[in-house]
């Protein structure tokens, strides 16, 4: 015991450090944050990544730098990330994490228009810096969505979206009531009118089919997978596609097991459903990691289209 004591003394006489716990981190994230039009770096950025409860955050410095390091090995996979500054327009959407892993992104700057009386903020739309789309629109066209109301607002939010394509998009068009019908195969975003022109086709009546249609779309979209994109079936409905428990149950494992595969689901209701309805798409919506939102009118149309464009950052 002597002996001990006396090389513990002799250790803090040298000055040796003898470390009883090493701290490490077990994900490293990285990469610069830059104006995406002047390329220089954006300073004191703030960006931030959420697994699940656990939030990290970082602040960018002069280079527009910044690491993320994380204390606990989170499992491979993707992750919501947000990067926000006052002079910049918020970036959101999902990035691929492993153990160390580097994206950069680029930032829009907020543009400002003087007028005589006041500055006013115009919004930018843009989908630059952001992943490629492979969506498959699936348009419910049952006779309960024959109102002149939904189709205004459905068609208002698709059409906006539709200038704002690239030719690495890939548009499909689908709808179903007693059958499923591709009304659009998949066509690149260039093909701005052939997109319009579809999409002003479509009319509604009969009888859904929800099970039916939905497994056809996301077979569809599997065929047109793109790596690392914004893979999605996008449902447009009043929620009077199906009925029952055990047709929900079927529904739900169909869009779980394509969410596995990366190719996510989001579901927009039209109309005042019911809230048992409403319950049920949500439930949906989130077993396809989607979005749901109630639209009921065409500017939030136009803004949650724009949204889902959004969601995925380009790699």
């Amino acid at each position: 015991m002597k002996r001990i004591l006396q090389f513990c003394f002799f250790v803090l006489l040298i000055g040796i450090n003898v470390p009883i716990f090493s701290q490490q981190y077990f994900n490293l994230i990285q990469g610069k944050i830059f104006d995406i039009e002047s390329k220089q770096p954006v300073v004191n950025a703030l960006v931030q990544i959420e697994f699940g409860l656990d939030v990290y955050k970082a602040q960018t410095d002069s280079l527009g730098r910044y690491v993320i390091k994380t204390m606990v090995r989170y499992i491979d996979g993707k992750y919501n990330l947000s990067v926000k500054h006052n002079d910049y327009y918020d970036l959101s959407g999902v990035i691929l994490v492993k153990d160390i892993a580097t994206h950069d992104f680029g930032l829009k700057q907020r543009v400002k228009k003087n007028t005589e009386l006041t500055d006013t903020v115009i919004p930018v739309v843009s989908l630059d810096g952001f992943a490629s789309n492979n969506w498959t629109l699936l348009i419910d066209v049952s006779s309960s969505m024959g109102e002149p109301k939904i189709w205004s607002i459905l068609k208002s939010g698709l059409q906006n979206i539709v200038q704002y394509f690239r030719a690495e998009d890939k548009i499909t068009l689908m709808t179903f009531a007693s059958k499923v019908n591709e009304v659009l195969p998949p066509t690149s975003g260039n093909n701005k009118q052939q997109i319009e022109d579809a999409i002003n086709a479509v009319k509604a009546g009969g009888t859904s089919q929800g099970a039916i249609a939905i497994d056809v779309a996301f077979k569809n979209a599997s065929k047109n997978y793109i790596e690392n994109g914004n893979n999605r079936i996008l449902i447009f409905t009043d929620g009077m596609f199906t009925s029952g428990a055990k047709e929900y149950n079927k529904i739900e494992k169909i869009i779980k097991s394509y969410s596995q595969k990366d190719i996510d689901c989001s579901i927009f209701l039209f109309g005042n459903a019911s809230s048992y309805v409403i319950k049920n798409l949500e439930q949906l919506a989130n077993a396809g990691k989607g979005t749901f939102a109630v639209l009921n009118d065409e500017a939030t149309a136009k803004q949650k289209m724009i949204e889902e464009a959004q969601l995925v950052v380009e790699q």
